[in-house]
This record gives structure tokens, C-alpha cells and sequence, in this order.
């Protein structure tokens, strides 16, 4: 098996975070899905709970009624509704908030922000292959590169309405299959 996906896909955080359609269609960020458990904060060690609490916490200081998550990774079933009807524009400011969230908290969104160069190639070739699965299946998505993720690539198309979350998030798991990568946790079709 290759790198993890794991490792992969947290590079897609947010990918599946919006959609034009229902709430069901609509899945949002999860921390859940990055190499290790904790990040660093604020010069201290957190678990991705505690992380999730900051995030709701910012969510409700900058007016988005969030409830604070219970376990990891709970925090994207409780983002999610905020979507759930909601022009793209609605749907990119709300991205927004949690990117500022997440900014002003130090939190990284990323996975390319919290490892070394090494893991970062690997990140980047596995984005690149998954892009070109996805040329394969007919989306029309760029090559990711060190400056742009592959989740940068597929916000819009969620967006703009080229493709529900949903079938996005079918295509992806399909293709991380398809190169003999483990699919994370929150995108398998348990968690739809």
C-alpha cells in the first residue's frame, strides 16, 4: 500500500464541504483524517477534539449557531446544515469563516502545513494521480502543484455546481481505490 490516505486526503479537508443541493449532498471539514492526532497550538499539543472545539468556538463567536462536537470528527456532521440550501456565494463565506477559524487559531486545514518536504512529494504525487483518475472519469480538473492542493482545484466545481459533493466524493474514493490507497475514514460510503 502507498502512502496513506490518511495523508492524502487530509489535503482534501474541505473538499466535499459544499454543494448546491440537499443536506444529505453536503459534507464538511473533518479533522479526523490527518497523520497524527494532534497538532500544535499555540506553542501547546492538542487532540483534534480540542481542535474541533476552537473551531465551533470561532464558528459561534463570528455568528454560525454550532454546537461543540462530542467526539473527533463530529464537528463536520455539525458544520454541515450551514450549507444545506445556500447560494455558492453563501456557501464560500461560510468556507471562509472556517478558514479564518482556523488562521486565527493557528489550526492547520492543510496537511502540506504540518509535514516535512519528503511527506509533502509524496502528498503532491498522490494528488496528481488522483487528478488524473479523475480526468479519466471525465471531470475536468487541473495537476495540483506545490502552491495549489487538490482540493483547491475541486472547491469550485462543487461551487459552481459541476458536480454535487456527493458525486464527487464517489469519484475520489473510487479513485484512491483505484491506486491502492486506503480510503479515509470520512469518505467512505458509510459516512455518505
Amino acid at each position: 500500500m502507498k502512502l496513506s490516505a490518511s495523508s492524502v486526503i487530509s489535503i482534501l479537508l474541505v473538499l466535499t464541504m459544499c454543494s448546491n443541493g440537499s443536506a444529505e449532498e453536503t459534507k464538511v471539514l473533518s479533522l479526523e483524517d490527518t497523520e497524527s492526532t494532534t497538532t500544535t497550538f499555540a506553542e501547546e499539543e492538542l487532540v483534534w477534539s480540542d481542535v474541533e472545539l476552537i473551531l465551533a468556538q470561532c464558528m459561534r463567536d463570528n455568528g454560525y449557531n454550532i454546537a461543540d462536537p462530542s467526539s473527533p470528527g463530529e464537528l463536520r456532521k455539525l458544520v454541515t446544515p450551514l450549507f444545506a440550501n445556500k447560494t455558492p456565494e453563501q456557501q464560500r463565506e461560510i468556507y471562509g469563516v472556517i478558514e479564518q477559524c482556523a488562521d486565527e487559531n493557528d489550526i492547520p486545514l492543510n496537511a502540506r502545513d504540518t509535514v516535512d518536504p519528503e511527506q509533502q512529494a509524496a502528498i503532491l504525487d498522490a494528488e496528481l494521480e488522483v487528478a488524473q483518475c479523475l480526468r479519466g472519469k471525465n471531470l475536468d480538473v487541473g495537476d495540483p502543484s506545490s502552491e495549489t492542493a487538490l482540493r483547491t482545484l475541486l472547491q469550485p466545481l462543487v461551487f459552481n455546481g459541476v458536480i454535487t459533493a456527493q458525486n464527487l466524493r464517489e469519484l475520489v474514493r473510487e479513485c484512491l481505490v483505484e491506486n491502492d490507497y486506503e480510503v479515509p475514514e470520512n469518505l467512505r460510503e458509510e459516512n455518505d
